[in-house]
C-alpha cells in the first residue's frame, strides 16, 4: 500500500503546490535497528495517554490469520515485515513519516493511521480527490446509501493513472443492523462489493451490535416499538406505522424492532464466511461495548480486527480503548472533532482550550483534534467536502506531535459527552465503559 509523502502529493497535484516539510527524523519515535540478521522496526509507547504497551503482557492471540486476511503490501515492506513480526498490534512507521503512519492489526494488515470517512457525501468528484491528494483507507457503509457514488469516485482515481491500483487502497463497510442474520450478511456484502466496484473490501465491519428485524420500517433515530404481546390484534408493522403516523409537524417518526431471531454468533460466523470465501479481508466491530466485543472474541474463529467507536477529548473513552486493545483489538476512531450536527452543538472545536493549543502548535482546531487521536496510538477517519480540507487534515500529520501538558490538558476536556446517539441504544456503563450519552441523537456513524 502506497501513502504518499507531502512531495509525492504536490507532484501527482500537478507540482505547482507547496507540500509542507517534515520535520528531522531524528523525531520519529520509531526505534529502528539494522543488523546483519536484517531490519527491525519497533513502534515505541508515545509519552502521555499514549497506546496501550505492547510488551509481553500484551493481546497473546494476535497472530496472523492464515485465509483471505493476509498482510498488506506498503510503501517499505521489509520492514514492515520486520515491524509486524513480533504479533503485537498498534502503530508503526513505514515511510518517510517522523510519526507512525499505519496501524498494525491483529492478523498482520496494515490500517493508515488517517482514514476518509464518506457518510453524507455524495459527489465522486471528492472522492478522487480525497485519493489524489494521498487518503488510502474509506470508510463507507450500507447505511450511507451512498457507496454507487464512492466507487464512482474511486473508479475515476484508478482511471487517471495507470500507478493507480485498488490494492493501493483500504476498503471499509459495514453491515447495518437490519441485515444480521446470516444471509443477510453475505447479502449485504456482495451488494456492497458490486456498488463500490472493488472486487473485495479491506474490512467489514459490524456497523451496531442490535440487529433490527428485516422487513420492517424501522426508524433509526426512533425509540424501541412497544409492543404489547397481549394485543393479537397487532403486529409489529402495525405499531411501526402508527409510530410514524403519529408524528403531527412533518417530521420523520417511527420505532425500530430488534430482531430476536438472530444470535451474535450467528452474525459472526457469517462475517468469518465472508473471509473465508475471499470477499472480504478483516472483520471487525463498530458502537460496541467491551463486554460485546469479549463476547465476540470468545466465540470467534477469526478476531475482529478493530472496533469502531467515537472518540475525542469529550469522550476519551480510555477504559475501552485499552480493553479492547489488551483483546487484541484496534480501536479506530470516528467523530474526532466532535461534530457539527443539528443536533448537538458542537462545544468542542472551537474551545478555548483546542484554540489554544492550536495557536502554540501553528496547526487549526481540527488538524490539533485529529493529532490527539493518532498520538494516543488511535487510528481515526476525517471526513469533509473541500479540497483544503482534505490536505489540512492530511499533509505532515504524521511529521508533528504536540506536547505532553498539551496532551494533559485536551484529556482534561472530558466530559463522557457523546455526539451521536439514538434513543433505541442502551450504552452499557458498567466500568465506565462506554460512558453514558449526554449528548442526543446524529448520524449513524
Amino acid at each position: 500500500m502506497q501513502l504518499l509523502n507531502g512531495k509525492q502529493q504536490a507532484l501527482r497535484l500537478g507540482g505547482s503546490i507547496k507540500a509542507p516539510q517534515p520535520i528531522p527524523a531524528a523525531a520519529s519515535r520509531i526505534n529502528r535497528r539494522t543488523a546483519s540478521s536484517g531490519v527491525r522496526v519497533v513502534a515505541q509507547a508515545l509519552p502521555s495517554d499514549s497506546f496501550p504497551s505492547t510488551n509481553s503482557g500484551g493481546p497473546a492471540s494476535s497472530k496472523v490469520a492464515t485465509n483471505a486476511q493476509a498482510t498488506m503490501d506498503a510503501p517499505t515492506k521489509t520492514a514492515v515485515e520486520a515491524a509486524t513480526s513480533n504479533g503485537q498490534i498498534g502503530p508503526v512507521r513505514t515511510g518517510a513519516t517522523s510519526e507512525p503512519d499505519f496501524i498494525r492489526l491483529n492478523n498482520g494488515a496494515l490500517l493508515p493511521i488517517l482514514g476518509f470517512g464518506t457518510f453524507m457525501l455524495t459527489d465522486p468528484n471528492i472522492f478522487k480527490m480525497a485519493a489524489e491528494v494521498g487518503y488510502r483507507h474509506f470508510d463507507c457503509a450500507a447505511y450511507y446509501k451512498n457507496e454507487k457514488v464512492v466507487g464512482q469516485g474511486i473508479r475515476e482515481w484508478l482511471a487517471a493513472d495507470s500507478n493507480n491500483k485498488r490494492e493501493d487502497l483500504f476498503v471499509t463497510s459495514k453491515v447495518f443492523n437490519d441485515s444480521h442474520r446470516p444471509e443477510q450478511v453475505r447479502a449485504s456484502a456482495e451488494k456492497t462489493i458490486a456498488d463500490l466496484g472493488v472486487g473485495y473490501l479491506d474490512m467489514m465491519l459490524i456497523h451496531w451490535p442490535n440487529a433490527f428485524k428485516p422487513g420492517m420500517d424501522n426508524d433509526f433515530y426512533g425509540p424501541v416499538c412497544e409492543i404489547n404481546a397481549h394485543d393479537m390484534t397487532r403486529d409489529a408493522n402495525d405499531v411501526v406505522r402508527e409510530a410514524a403516523q403519529s408524528q403531527g409537524d412533518g417530521k420523520q417518526g417511527g420505532c425500530v424492532t430488534f430482531d430476536e431471531e438472530v444470535t451474535m454468533e450467528d452474525t459472526w460466523q457469517a462475517m468469518e464466511k465472508l473471509v473465508d470465501d475471499g470477499l472480504v479481508r478483516c472483520i471487525g466491530l463498530s458502537n460496541f461495548s467491551h463486554k460485546e466485543v469479549k463476547e465476540v472474541c470468545d466465540m470467534a474463529r477469526i478476531k475482529p480486527v478493530v472496533n469502531q467507536v467515537e472518540l475525542h477529548p469529550m469522550l476519551g473513552q480510555k477504559k475501552l480503548v485499552d480493553r479492547c486493545f489488551n483483546m487484541g483489538v484496534q480501536c479506530l476512531a470516528y467523530g474526532p472533532l466532535g461534530g457539527p450536527n443539528a443536533y448537538v452543538p458542537n462545544d468542542l472545536l472551537p474551545h478555548p482550550v483546542v484554540s489554544r493549543i492550536a495557536q502554540e502548535c501553528g496547526k487549526s482546531n481540527g488538524q490539533v483534534l485529529v493529532r490527539w487521536s493518532m498520538q494516543r496510538g488511535v487510528p481515526v477517519l476525517v471526513k469533509t467536502g473541500t479540497l483544503g480540507r482534505l490536505k489540512e487534515n492530511l499533509w505532515g500529520m504524521m511529521d508533528w506531535r504536540m506536547t505532553d501538558e498539551q496532551m494533559a490538558s485536551l484529556n482534561a476536556l472530558e466530559a463522557k459527552k457523546r455526539f451521536v446517539d439514538v434513543p433505541w441504544k442502551t450504552w452499557d456503563t458498567s466500568l465506565d465503559d462506554p460512558v453514558s450519552a449526554s449528548g442526543t441523537m446524529s448520524s449513524a456513524a
